[in-house]
């Protein structure tokens, strides 16, 4: 009789421990089922991400009436919402935000533009747009780079332009005048983010010319600066140039010549 208890107790405990095991069989395999449909899912998120991001960046480098629709990202996405039509369940937000390129060393260009001075900085040549995608409790982002595409210079005129380009007078000893220099595209639009360098060319005169960061201006001055910070005066004319170097060709266009008094 004991041995026949002792029995039956043991066939529960089995009974017990078996279907404890099973229970945990069972958790084991739907937890198992929940991951693999996480992941799926996860990375079905991170491939639409990528497809709308591409498309995306696509559309930004299609011309557009005037120009590329580039100029239009920020204006039309910035904010958009939008569920994907194939894919009901996923919403996709996007936010566009300008991201200035600084040139040559962005330390130093953002401690000068913290004391006030022109930093030489690409300002409108790239914006950063970051999306989001949720789906249920769950959400993937992805952070990508757009850079404007580059436009052609105008060849109906002439791409540089230097204003004025000439002088109605001769320039008095110590007087100055200052010049500035636009380039346009196709389209005759002001071509944005160029750095241009300026030469003085003497010709039976010269004198000194200051230019600023971004190239865009420079100031003739009727004096030349001696070592000790005197200055003397070499009277006659000269003439400037500028350039521009635009999809690794270089541009340049010159003034009259200009008369030192």
């Amino acid at each position: 009789m004991r041995a026949r208890g002792q029995t039956l107790l043991e066939a529960v405990i089995a009974s017990f421990i078996l279907v404890f095991v099973f229970l945990v069989v069972i958790q084991l395999f739907h937890g198992g089922l929940r991951y693999s449909r996480q992941a799926e899912s996860q990375q079905m998120a991170e491939l639409l991400l990528d497809r709308q991001m591409e498309r995306l960046k696509a559309w930004s480098e299609t011309p557009a009436a005037s120009g590329y629709n580039f100029d239009r990202l920020k204006s039309l996405y910035d904010g958009d919402v939008s569920t994907l039509e194939d894919y009901p369940e996923y919403r996709i937000q996007l936010k566009v935000r300008d991201h200035p390129l600084y040139s040559l060393c962005s330390a130093l260009e953002t401690d000068l533009e913290s004391k006030g001075l022109l930093a030489r900085k690409v300002s409108q040549g790239a914006r950063v747009v970051d999306a989001t995608i949720l789906w249920g409790q769950q959400k993937a982002q992805l952070t990508a780079l757009f850079s404007a595409p580059v436009g052609k210079l105008n060849n109906s005129q002439p791409p540089l332009r230097i204003q004025p380009a000439s002088l109605t007078s001769s320039l008095p000893q110590d007087g100055s005048a200052t010049f500035q220099v636009t380039a346009t595209d196709e389209w005759g639009r002001p071509l944005p983010d160029l750095f241009f360098a300026w030469d003085l060319m003497p010709l039976s005169g010269d004198a000194t010319l200051e230019v600023s960061r971004d190239g865009r201006q420079a100031t003739l001055s009727h004096y030349i600066l001696k070592a000790d910070n005197s200055r003397f005066y070499r009277s006659g004319s000269v003439m400037l140039k500028v350039s521009v170097r635009l999809k690794g060709v270089w541009r340049s266009a010159t003034t009259e010549a200009l008369n030192l008094q």
